[in-house]
């Protein structure tokens, strides 16, 4: 199986909520060493999510419970409630059919149905904004380091990292589709 690409859909209109990306790299949205494709790249962008569906949601409920050390989950059309015992920062979301959690400065991620741990990664301490999940790909953002702007990580289902970027604005809730990826500013 191929592992999923992450990619920005409109990186025109990305370039510029990403021009603070890491490593010192600027990306200039009006270049002239870019080469006209005739629109094939952005064909292959528009074939490729034609194909993808949305994520079918859990159906679940999810609640913190003793204290601010336990998820709690409840299929609603019927199944097993479970529980997972994690330090909490703050309250998880629910996202497609995952849980997103952070707390004891790890980033986590729980099939919701089941409250299976899927993968954990460390935060270096940043707060989580928002996070959208297509089935293959989960994207979280989070608060950078400085304050300043926002960090987006892309991880595939078994944990490893696809993409990590740092930019200058404050990044949303993302989108995700097929592997691609369109984070909203919010300032």
């Amino acid at each position: 199986m191929r592992a999923p690409r992450v990619a920005l859909a409109a990186i025109a209109l990305a370039a510029a909520t990403l021009a603070g990306c890491g490593g010192g790299m600027r990306i200039s949205l009006f270049t002239t060493e870019w080469v006209d494709d005739g629109g094939k790249s952005i064909e292959a962008v528009r074939q490729r999510l034609a194909k993808a569906r949305p994520a079918i949601g859990a159906d679940v409920v999810v609640g913190v419970g003793s204290g601010v050390d336990k998820v709690i989950g409840e299929p609603l059309a019927g199944g097993a409630k479970w529980t997972f015992a994690h330090a909490l920062d703050a309250r998880p979301l629910v996202t497609g059919s995952i849980v997103v959690g952070t707390g004891g400065g790890e980033l986590f991620a729980l099939d919701a149905t089941t409250g299976k741990r899927l993968w954990a990664r460390p935060t270096g301490g940043l707060k989580v904004h928002g996070a959208g999940d297509d089935g293959e790909v989960t994207v979280v953002t989070m608060s950078s380091g400085t304050g300043l702007g926002s960090t987006l990580l892309a991880v595939a289902r078994d944990g490893k990292v696809l993409q990590q970027l740092e930019t200058e604005r404050v990044l949303g809730t993302p989108a995700v589709l097929g592997g691609f990826v369109g984070p909203r500013p919010v300032a």
